[in-house]
């Protein structure tokens, strides 16, 4: 049992580092939730730690041992108290967006809208051209097929001629090459063994 310890300690120390490493430069998040996610997060793993403490008390006092969670006592009430302290000073004010952060997606929205309505002003009508800035011209640069899977935004596709039984000049010219290929490989053979 000793003997395991060294191994499994070297192991996991080099796994820490292949880990890390790969974590931070090999793979790339597909998406990013900017952190939507950690309140709930948070609000759970507390909510676990109290019941875990709760039990902890619980089983003390049942195995016989009293003086130990009076002293365990104050520990529920530190993670209902903070809790709460996290609830109102970071989860409630992440769901609003500041007036700085508002400001500044304001003008890279207005910017984007300028440049989209201005590439597209050559292609629309005259009613179109009187399209104001804002949210109008954020539903003229919206693309409705943004947040849709590919799938269901390409056209319909069609099985290739040959699934058909049917002649297929692609696979014919491929077929042909490759037998051009082997009749070349062939008298290259033939060549080097004269």
């Amino acid at each position: 049992c000793p003997l395991i310890l060294p191994v499994g300690t070297t192991f996991f120390c080099f796994a820490l580092i292949v880990y890390k490493k790969q974590v931070l430069y090999v793979y790339q998040p597909v998406y990013e939730s900017g952190g939507a996610m950690f309140p709930t997060a948070l609000q759970r793993t507390l909510f676990g730690l109290f019941c875990g403490q709760l039990t902890m008390i619980g089983y003390l006092f049942t195995r016989g041992f009293y003086h130990q969670p009076i002293f365990l006592l104050p520990l529920p009430v530190a993670t209902i108290w903070g809790t709460g302290y996290f609830s109102r000073h970071y989860a409630k004010p992440s769901t609003r967006l500041s007036l700085e952060r508002a400001r500044e997606y304001d003008r890279i929205s207005e910017i984007l809208a300028m440049n989209k309505i201005s590439a597209r002003m050559d292609e629309l009508d005259e009613e179109a051209r009187e399209v104001e800035f804002g949210i109008e011209g954020r539903r003229v640069q919206f693309d409705k097929n943004s947040y849709r899977q590919p799938v269901l935004t390409q056209g319909p596709m069609f099985p290739r001629p040959y699934r058909w039984e049917q002649p297929d000049p692609l696979a014919d010219e491929c077929k042909e090459r490759i037998r051009s290929l082997r009749d070349y490989r062939l008298m290259e053979e033939r060549n080097t063994n004269q």
